[in-house]
């Protein structure tokens, strides 16, 4: 199965798709969501023009994902966004860039910040190649909500969303998150933990997960095998 044909085969019904035009709004929904979130303030600490540096790069993998996998929110209201890519695009090539409109917006975010996002994510990459070499699945690029709207389900009807259509298109998917309370949740919703790591750089812990096609959180606690654990 090609990378357009994942495309084709996984797509989340019960949320709202959304285009280009939408994606400024997206941003801003994804910039206000991951405020608080360390990995982030870690990366874009002290980073002159931090909120448009910011900006920029929230924007990349929106407009990355849209050219190839999908960009969707909750509701036309917009409180909550996912987006996400075959496997085989999770890792950003210079041409996947250029193609989907992405690579100007990554210019912006500068050299200084670039660097350390490589150095920060070339170990979960690597991870990521081996737990699921030979396979076809979805990788989520990005998800959030915004902090007003947190609490209130969003965040489960968007993954209730992906699962199911994991299910139809019989994909696995894939994601990372890099505090445990996220990784509790994905665990209620049918992941399991595949590797734990400490990033370097930033020194923080992240959370390799995977969702099996046909996975329910009852089975995904039942068949959850203990992680290896990675310091990069």
């Amino acid at each position: 199965m090609t990378p357009a044909k994942v495309s084709k085969r996984f797509s989340p019904q019960a949320l709202e798709a959304l285009a280009r035009a939408d994606l400024e709004a997206a941003g801003a929904v994804l910039i206000d969501a991951f405020h608080d979130d360390p990995l982030w303030n870690a990366v874009f600490a002290d980073v002159p023009e931090r909120e448009t540096t910011f900006r920029a790069f929230i924007q990349t993998p929106l407009l990355y994902s849209l050219r190839y996998g999908g960009v969707s929110a909750d509701s036309e209201r917009l409180e909550g966004i996912a987006a996400w890519v075959p496997g085989e695009r999770a890792d950003m090539s210079l041409w996947g860039l250029i193609a989907s409109g992405a690579f100007g917006p990554m210019m912006q975010v500068g050299s200084r910040v670039g660097t350390t996002l490589q150095q920060v994510f070339r170990p979960w990459s690597r991870a990521r190649r081996r737990h699921m070499r030979g396979r076809r699945f979805v990788y989520l690029t990005i998800i959030g909500v915004a902090r007003e709207q947190q609490g209130r389900g969003i965040g489960g009807r968007l993954m209730r969303s992906i699962g199911e259509a994991s299910d139809r298109s019989r994909l696995p998917v894939y994601l990372e998150t890099e505090t445990e309370g996220n990784a509790g949740f994905y665990e209620r919703l049918g992941f399991r933990v595949l590797e734990t790591m400490t990033l370097p750089v930033v020194d923080l812990p992240a959370w390799l997960m995977a969702r099996e096609a046909g996975a329910s959180p009852e089975s995904a606690g039942r068949t959850r095998s203990a992680p290896t654990t990675t310091s990069a």
